[in-house]
């Protein structure tokens, strides 16, 4: 990484797989505290829950809180999602 992230705090998107969920272990294993979002309830659990056992695993000390997308009223300007 470019500079010391250790701290900050991000919020990813599409975190339940794929580039997202790399993301998010990679600014975890940073230190950052990082708010996982996805459309997938069942999918950004279990990356919560996986990042969270590479934080134990390693010693870390960031966070994560996963966020669903449909829990967390995501809606276009017209209301609808």
């Amino acid at each position: 990484m470019i500079k010391d992230l250790k701290g900050n705090v991000a919020v990813v998107t599409g975190a339940a797989s794929g580039i997202g969920l790399g993301l998010a272990e990679e600014l975890s294993a940073e230190g950052m505290n990082v708010v996982l979002s996805d459309i997938e309830e069942r999918g950004v659990i279990g990356a919560a829950d996986k990042i969270v056992l590479s934080i134990a695993d390693s010693g870390l000390t960031g966070g994560v809180e996963q966020c669903i997308d449909n829990y967390c009223g995501v809606s276009r300007a017209d209301g609808t999602l």
